[in-house]
């Protein structure tokens, strides 16, 4: 029978925010159990949530290369601190364009 092993990596997760929790500046991971210390600076333009615990694609692409790489600290800072909702703007200004057009056409 095979032996089996597990390997666990606790990863801690800090933000820094505003006082009205609506802008976020930073997002940094620690990597706990890691015996070297290497630490990058990612610069990003503006975050995705102002959750912590939600990663968006761009961090998780972040995450998924640099661990592996061996880095132990991931800090990511953002230019911006507003959370980005141009596309959700985007698709209703679209939305309600198709609606106008539709009414005028009288579809």
């Amino acid at each position: 029978m095979e032996r089996l092993v597990t390997k666990t990596k606790t990863i801690e997760r800090k933000g820094v925010f505003d006082k009205n929790l609506k802008r976020r500046f930073e997002l940094t991971f620690d990597c706990k159990e890691a015996e070297k210390k290497k630490s990058i600076l990612v610069i990003g333009l503006n975050p995705a949530s102002e959750d912590i615990s939600i990663l968006d694609t761009t961090t998780t692409l972040i995450l998924n290369n640099l661990i592996p790489m061996g880095y132990t600290t991931i800090t990511i800072c953002n230019l911006y601190g507003e959370v980005f909702k141009a596309i959700r703007s985007t698709e209703q200004h679209r939305e309600q364009e198709l609606s106008e057009r539709s009414h005028k056409a009288g579809i």
